[in-house]
């Protein structure tokens, strides 16, 4: 999984034992039955990468819990992504983990959160199911009329909860979707090779598009990359996007880019742009919303991108994706792939990762990302296409 700074976490679990002192939720021995189950709520508002990467415990809940409604609880881009994939019934929207991620926060969103409790607790669940360990999540999950509330014990709140899942023996090493998956099979489901994958379909509207993009743009003989030069943190930004479409333009001159621009990447996207004006490439800039843009990426033969949502969407579509991934080690939160779907990961061993800096360099050399030689991502994105 994605771990969490220790420091936060061990302060977190401070919290949580000062909690214990008032709150001592009963705890339920009983096994899961699957089948009388009616009602279950999914409980995580969490990014857009997060959202693709819990797909696959999706699938698990709702082929084992096969007669009940599944109200899932998140953000409201989580419904524009799954809300054509028959894993959800009902979508319960908040302001997502933004709402969470600070007392400050928290204080600010405290009359919206309330509202959104009074909408959940409008019926009864079977089964409340919180299944990142995250303790913030687990306390607002205990005012949820649930009968059993489901979680790790990653970073406490044991006593808000009636079922207390431990995290797996290996957790820093393993997926964060592999992790769900336990959570999933601790309580009791059978789990099929064709539930774990995060697969999102590419409609006959996407494909009637794509082929009036090329026709439109007379790219009938070119190959076609995407990238995507933005990220949520600064620190996870690879800076040099402009010097590798120039490389791969120079081993491949048929080949035609899509630069994608998301929310504040305005800078970084016009900065690959003028990489490829430089050097006489075809290029098309794209900013849309989130709905469009998940069928604009499907023009893309490939993607290249940092360690963010883009690489999580189109490995969901089985787009050969590859990812430059700077201050985090990519194991546990790499795109989720158990198919065919090309995936190249780029990173560089260091001692000082994971790192856990938001913005700046804590050595100040910027090795996770310097170090990579962009002459071999450049092979390596042409050989993911031929």
């Amino acid at each position: 999984m994605e771990i969490a700074n220790p420091k936060k976490v061990k302060l977190i679990k401070k919290v949580s034992n000062f909690c214990s002192i008032f709150y001592h939720t009963k705890k339920v021995e009983e096994k899961i039955d699957f089948e009388k189950a009616k009602e279950i709520l999914i409980f995580d508002p969490s990014l857009i990468g997060d959202t693709i990467m819990i797909m696959p415990f999706l699938q698990v809940v709702k082929s084992n819990f096969k007669n009940a409604k599944i109200t899932f609880l998140c953000a409201s881009h989580a419904k524009t992504i799954l809300k054509n994939t028959n894993l959800v019934d009902e979508f319960i929207i908040c302001n997502g983990y933004k709402s969470f991620v600070s007392i400050k926060n928290i204080i600010k969103d405290f009359g919206h959160l309330k509202k959104v409790l009074k909408e959940i607790n409008k019926k009864e669940y079977d089964i409340a199911i919180e299944p990142r360990g995250d303790f913030r999540y687990i306390f607002y999950m205990h005012y949820i009329n649930a009968k059993r509330k489901i979680s790790f014990n990653y970073s406490g709140g044991e006593c808000f909860l009636t079922d207390v899942i431990p995290m797996p023996e290996n957790y820093q090493t393993t997926h964060t979707t592999d992790d769900k998956l336990y959570l999933m099979k601790m309580l009791g489901a059978k789990i099929e090779k064709e539930d774990i994958n995060p697969t999102l379909p590419i409609t006959d509207e996407m494909k009637k598009m794509k082929e009036e993009f090329i026709k439109q743009n007379n790219l009938q003989d070119y190959k076609i990359i995407g990238i995507h030069p933005g990220a949520r943190e600064k620190i996870r930004r690879f800076e040099k996007f402009d010097e590798l479409l120039q490389k791969i333009y120079e081993n491949s001159p048929k080949t035609a880019f899509i630069v994608y621009e998301g929310v504040n990447e305005e800078e970084a996207a016009n900065k690959v742009v003028e990489g490829a004006n430089k050097c006489g490439a075809k290029v098309f800039h794209m900013k849309s919303n989130l709905e469009e843009y998940f069928k604009r990426i499907t023009f893309s033969d490939a993607i290249i991108c940092n360690d963010s949502s883009a690489a999580h969407i189109a490995n969901a579509y089985k787009i050969p994706t590859t990812v430059m991934y700077g201050p985090v080690n990519p194991e546990g939160v790499r795109p989720y792939n158990n198919t065919t779907a090309t995936l190249n990961c780029i990173t560089i061993p260091l001692k000082c990762k994971p790192c856990y800096s938001t913005e700046i360099c804590p050595v100040g050399t910027y090795e996770c990302f310097n170090n990579i030689n962009i002459d071999d991502v450049a092979i390596t994105v042409l050989k993911s296409i031929k």
